[in-house]
């Protein structure tokens, strides 16, 4: 296998065939990118004196404009009492609404997620086979098909897989300090250590099998999406035609692995850019939609002049930074397509999926 021919093939088809990018957007904004550093279990604890609006003294504002002077007096009057029930009744409309929303768009994101990436699959695989470039009502359909909906169910057995291996893993560097509590004594001590050097396994293989289901996956993806099979299916012959092209495999992972880990160094200063563009045009935004409201209710000006300050901000930086992740998933799917293409044991049996 040629590892820099399809790295240069498919950065030529990127570029040529501007109707994948249709596609790799949309598989950018339903993919979860980065970590969730938030603790679920973090909890504020206010007392009863600081839940009611602590009045705000205007005399240490004299040193600003008297603007920020008079928005403090009128926050004053309006929340002296008790935030207006009208802005209660809002926020709670917003919050119903919101987890409403969050369930159609959980229901969306697989639909467009799964039907996005066997569109990439099929159409790269079309392409090199007959040089035809489809349009995206022609990819829709060809990723409207039973093998978007076998890929889901696909990721959710090694999901149910990876996370009971996982979960017995770490039960399992549990043991020595759950015996030695029992024991008491020095024996605390020794679990203990014994406890985290498993646990630092654990995680180390975590990572490892991680990054193994992460190459093992997409020669899955394949084996069902262009040779039409089961679920189970086509994760045996995944899993065979990745133990027979290990080499070659292997190699190709680590190249995609240095090419995005470029595109996050190069993606840095452009989000930066983006972040201070977007404050300033959200910023001047949201001040502007306050002193067009302010003659109302203060509360509900600045409420207003912030979600469309933050909503802004979103967009200057989302919008861009969208569009570079879905050319990046357009170039990633497009190269494991060609590299299987390319593994004889692959596609020496059965027929691609029609």
């Amino acid at each position: 296998m040629n590892h820099i021919q399809i790295l240069k093939r498919a950065w030529n088809i990127l570029w040529s065939y501007k109707t994948l990018w249709v596609f790799g957007i949309l598989l950018a904004l339903t993919t979860a990118e980065g970590f969730n550093g938030l603790n679920n279990n973090s909890r504020i604890t206010v007392s009863p004196d600081t839940q009611k609006w602590q009045p705000i003294p205007v005399e240490e504002l004299q040193g600003f404009p008297q603007e920020i002077r008079i928005v403090a007096e009128d926050l004053n009057r309006e929340l002296t009492n008790g935030v207006p029930g009208e802005v209660i009744n809002t926020l709670i409309g917003v919050a119903v609404a919101l987890v409403c929303l969050a369930l159609v768009v959980t229901v969306v994101y697989a639909f467009v997620h799964y039907i996005s990436q066997t569109a990439l699959i099929r159409m790269v695989d079309r392409y090199e086979a007959t040089g035809e470039k489809a349009n995206w009502r022609a990819g829709f359909r060809l990723g409207w098909s039973r093998s978007a909906w076998r890929m889901f169910l696909i990721d959710l057995l090694i999901f149910l897989v990876v996370f009971v291996v996982v979960m017995l893993l770490f039960a399992a560097a549990a043991v020595p300090i759950l015996l030695s509590i029992l024991l008491g004594g020095l024996a605390v001590i020794a679990g203990t250590l014994m406890t985290i050097g498993l646990g630092m396994l654990a995680i180390f293989a975590t990572i490892v099998a991680a990054s193994v289901v992460a190459m093992v996956r997409e020669v899955i993806y394949r084996e069902c999406v262009l040779r039409g099979r089961g679920v189970l299916e086509s994760i045996g012959g995944g899993v065979r035609t990745f133990r027979a092209n290990l080499k070659n495999v292997f190699l190709l992972w680590l190249l995609l692995l240095a090419i995005q880990i470029i595109y996050f160094v190069a993606a840095i200063p452009v989000a930066i850019l983006l972040l201070a563009l977007g404050a300033v045009i959200g910023g001047v935004a949201g001040a502007l939609l306050y002193l067009a409201l302010q003659a109302g209710s203060v509360v509900t000006a600045i409420l207003a002049g912030v979600i469309l300050g933050v909503l802004l901000l979103l967009a200057v930086v989302g919008i861009p930074m969208t569009f570079l992740r879905g050319l990046r998933a357009t170039y990633l799917s497009t190269a494991w397509t060609l590299a299987y293409r390319e593994i004889p044991a692959a596609v020496s049996e059965g027929d691609p999926a029609k």
